[in-house]
């Protein structure tokens, strides 16, 4: 599973313990990308499972799954 984190004003960051969670929660494949700007978010979301924090319409839209 890939989780596009995208920080925002409700989670600015993630300390190491939370993506330790997080990544047992979510499975043993699992992985985190972290996507600060739109170019990054654009190129990380068309094969994103899960996207933790906020993307634009416009990035949203290019999730395939």
């Amino acid at each position: 599973m890939k989780i596009l984190y995208t920080p925002n004003l409700i989670a600015p960051s993630l300390t190491d313990d939370q993506r330790a969670r997080i990544l047992a929660a979510a499975g043993p494949d699992a992985r985190i990308v972290d996507a600060k700007d739109e170019a990054k978010q654009r190129a990380e979301i068309g094969d994103t499972d899960m996207v933790f924090g906020r993307v634009s319409n416009d990035v949203f839209v290019l999730g395939k799954r």
